[in-house]
């Protein structure tokens, strides 16, 4: 890692992927990590938010883009770590 680490929701890389209304913010962002002025991270629940085929084969391949998978954080007091009723 170089530059300040960006941590990237999966809604992010979806719009790349997905050639939506956003898509040219990412490839700035994706620019400034290949220039090695910023590090972009997405976290680890992103296999959870994308489950299935063809978009959940393209995060194996998250490097290509220089974005690395992180780690998700667990906040005490935010998370509920069991049902409520």
């Amino acid at each position: 890692m170089s530059g300040p680490s960006i941590t990237l929701d999966t809604s992010v890389l979806l719009e790349y992927w997905k050639n939506q209304k956003k898509r040219s913010s990412v490839e700035r962002l994706l620019e400034l990590s290949r220039s090695g002025n910023v590090d972009l991270v997405v976290t680890a629940r992103i296999r959870e938010d994308v489950p299935r085929p063809p978009l959940s084969e393209i995060i194996n391949h998250m490097y290509q883009l220089n974005v690395q998978e992180g780690p998700s954080v667990a906040r005490l007091g935010l998370w509920v770590l069991e049902s409520r009723r």
